[in-house]
């Protein structure tokens, strides 16, 4: 053995207290605890929930087609209510004017070619005259009936003026007499075609006033 004592455990004054692994803590109730999670080396970064956010924006889209969608089936605007006391106004119409019609003397083909037997003539003039069978005048010619048409329009009325008991046919359009101012049978006829029509004999014919209002009848029936 060398000279070298060996010498055992030695015993001094004990030391501060040794500290521990770096990231352990000592827990006297609940011993040691490990180091705090740490996330793998090279680990992508965790993504952020985005969850909270898509319901919200779901939410405000519904909200915002129930807006669109009660503005297109609401009723539309009611009309304004007339009030029933206040009297409503409009525009007359203006009056149309009634056309004038140009009238004309009567002529030939004007006449109803047959009235009662008596057939139509040309005259000498305008209008024609009617003769029947077996008629003749005081002078042996056939007994004629005149058709004359006038260049004034004057009413049945202002030509039998001053005459004595006219009497009226056809709604009052032809009047005769029994004697005119010149002595004649004459009945007048009054048209929306011909100026004053004036239908006559001579009294001394033989040719009734019922014979010549026939004629003026049948000319006022065929132009009311």
């Amino acid at each position: 053995m060398s000279n070298q004592q060996w010498h055992g455990p030695q015993h001094g004054p004990p030391g501060p207290p040794r500290q521990g692994t770096p990231g352990w803590q000592s827990n006297p109730q609940q011993g040691w605890q490990g180091p705090p999670p740490q996330q793998p080396y090279d680990a992508p970064p965790r993504k952020p929930n985005r969850l909270p956010l898509i319901i919200a924006a779901v939410l405000v889209a519904v909200a915002l087609i129930g807006v669109g969608a009660w503005f297109l089936t609401r009723p539309g605007d009611q009309p304004p209510t007339a009030d029933p006391s206040t009297p409503a106004t409009s525009k007359a119409a203006d009056p149309t004017p009634t056309p004038t019609v140009e009238k004309r003397p009567i002529m030939l083909e004007d006449l109803p070619p047959e009235v009662n037997g008596w057939h139509v003539q040309p005259g000498a003039s305008t209008g024609g005259y009617y003769i029947t069978e077996g008629r003749e005048d005081p002078n042996g010619g056939d007994a004629q009936i005149h058709v004359v048409g006038s260049d004034v329009d004057l009413t049945p009325e202002e030509a039998a003026d001053g005459a004595a008991e006219p009497v009226a046919s056809s709604g009052g359009r032809v009047i005769c007499v029994s004697k005119d101012i010149g002595g004649r049978i004459a009945c007048f006829v009054e048209t929306s075609t011909f100026t004053l029509i004036d239908v006559n004999v001579g009294p001394q014919d033989g040719i009734t006033l019922k014979e010549v209002q026939a004629i003026a009848d049948a000319i006022a029936a065929q132009y009311p």
